[in-house]
């Protein structure tokens, strides 16, 4: 460093904090050269450069609009200039385009990198990044940088004419499911390969800007899988969907505060699964997962909530579910015993009926995901919460199980019984109660009237009794406990097609045509 100290016009050179040259000064100009020498001596021993006195560089981002030449594009990476991670407490990212870009901030190798990730064709922005420093810059404690336009190319602004009737669309990419439109009749949409469907957290939304609903249209997954939703994926089924795998479903409803729940129950049913009404045909599908549901009675989304299922939340009028399997694990854990009656099961929550005009139907399904239920005044079912409508040939070999009594009525097949017919099904799985749990009827008379079983098992040493309210205070027909020593044997199973539907696996009777 070099200081350069002007008296009287006479410059004098001080080198390395030293005083060098200086000849005949007076002492009051010398005392005051030292204070000046000593002041800045000071500074550079604090580590403060000069420059940097009164204010640090403002911290910028490094750039606030991108483009994407399509959702399949590479993620971009974004910086924060002037800015140390290590001065940061934390970064969040407040983003309301969840359906459009993933984008995420985090600390890496000392700095803010902020990435963002196309999903679907459209525009995004502001997505909003705000970090919290440790200690005050520039006289702030917090910091807001913006993405204020985020452009993902290829179809932003689609032709909201539906395709024509009859038409065929291949479905590639998560983008490609935002292109399904209301009352496209006829159309098939078949996917071409499997899809990831990690980054989307919200459920997909169609053109019309509403979450996606299939009426007279063909979905048809052609054997693949769609991994990795962590959100209902169709709102309302009114088609048909088929040949698809649900691998890793997954819903975490565990918040007293879920006002993003609670807005999409407004506007559909309240039911949390995969589909959440089906008044379609759902065929050749299998799902696997976890539901969990924690929250505090009387919260916005518990007093709504009514449906949970593996496959489908509500299964109505003329619903169909044919040849599905579920191996989805579902938690119901309430803080408080729950007023508003919950239907839980794992291959829908309810199946209802819209007597005398038609009646819902589930045929050759089989559950293998566990249900636990506490507190929750829950009517859970390995097959369905509440059963309404026809049922035949369906299979339960997972646990239900849960609080006793009334708090929570679980049984192997169904929870709630309400004039079903039950044919050709078997219970293989623990729960306290095999067939059914609470019945609308609770005689002898009112249950062979309102209930109808025709070869319908248990198995003992999986539930000891049968049904719920009854124990085994009388037979009721078309009912038949089975021994372990019979479980292997076709002839125990009167009326079960071994040919074309069931087959004996390695613990009992097993459908044959589910994927």
């Amino acid at each position: 460093m070099t200081i350069i100290i002007s008296v009287k016009g006479n410059p004098t050179k001080l080198h390395e904090w030293g005083l060098l040259g200086v000849k005949k000064m007076k002492k009051s100009i010398l005392i005051k050269g030292l204070l000046t020498i000593v002041f800045i001596v000071v500074l550079q021993l604090a580590c403060l450069p000069v420059e940097h006195v009164y204010a640090s560089k403002i911290p910028t981002i490094s750039k606030s609009e991108l483009n994407f030449e399509s959702a399949s594009a590479k993620a971009q990476t974004v910086l924060i200039n002037n800015l140390k991670a290590s001065k940061v407490k934390k970064v969040e990212v407040t983003n309301v385009y969840e359906d459009i870009v993933r984008v995420t901030a985090k600390k890496k190798s000392g700095k803010i990198v902020i990435n963002v990730k196309p999903i679907a064709a459209g525009e995004a922005g502001p997505v909003v990044i705000h970090t919290v420093y440790k200690k005050a810059i520039n006289g702030d404690t917090e910091g807001f940088f913006y993405l204020d336009k985020i452009t993902v190319h290829g179809g932003s602004s689609p032709d909201p004419t539906p395709p024509s009737p009859g038409g065929e669309v291949a479905i590639y990419n998560a983008e490609d499911l935002f292109k399904i439109k209301d009352y496209s009749e006829g159309t098939v949409y078949t996917l071409q390969n499997d899809i990831d469907m990690t980054d989307v957290k919200t459920p997909l939304v169609n053109s019309y800007g509403s979450r996606i609903s299939l009426c007279d249209v063909t979905l048809d997954g052609n054997g693949h899988a769609i991994r990795n939703l962590s959100a209902p994926f169709i709102a309302h089924n009114a088609g048909t969907v088929k040949n698809i795998r649900f691998e890793n479903f997954t819903i975490d409803y565990n918040s007293a505060d879920s006002s993003d729940i609670a807005e999409l129950f407004k506007e559909y049913s309240s039911s949390a699964a995969p589909f959440m009404v089906n008044e379609g045909t759902i065929e050749n599908c299998y799902v696997s997962g976890k539901i969990s549901i924690g929250l505090v009675d009387g919260s916005e989304v518990s007093s709504k909530l009514t449906n949970v299922g593996g496959l489908v939340g509500e299964n109505y009028s003329m619903g169909v579910i044919r040849r599905c399997r579920s191996d989805v694990d579902i938690t119901i854990n309430y803080e408080e015993h729950s007023l508003n009656p919950l239907h839980v099961g794992g291959i829908c929550g309810e199946s209802g009926s819209n007597e005398p005009y038609n009646r819902s139907t589930i045929t050759e399904c089989m559950n293998s995901g566990n249900i636990i239920t506490h507190r929750s005044g829950a009517f859970a079912g390995g097959i369905t919460g509440w059963a309404y409508g026809s049922f035949s040939d369906c299979l339960n070999t997972g646990k239900v199980i849960g609080d006793d009594g009334n708090t929570d009525i679980h049984a192997g097949l169904f929870g709630w019984y309400s004039n079903a017919d039950v044919t050709n099904c078997l219970n293989n799985g623990e729960a306290k109660y095999g067939i059914n749990g609470y019945p609308i009827s609770n005689t002898q008379e009112n249950w062979e009237e309102d209930m109808h079983y025709t070869n319908v098992y248990n198995v003992s040493s999986k539930a000891g009794h049968m049904f719920f309210q009854l124990g085994n205070v009388f037979e009721v027909p078309g009912t038949h406990a089975v021994l372990d020593t019979e479980l292997m044997d076709q002839n125990t199973f009167r009326g079960f097609d071994f040919t074309n539907t069931w087959e004996m696996g390695s613990n009992g009777p097993v459908l044959r045509n589910i994927p």
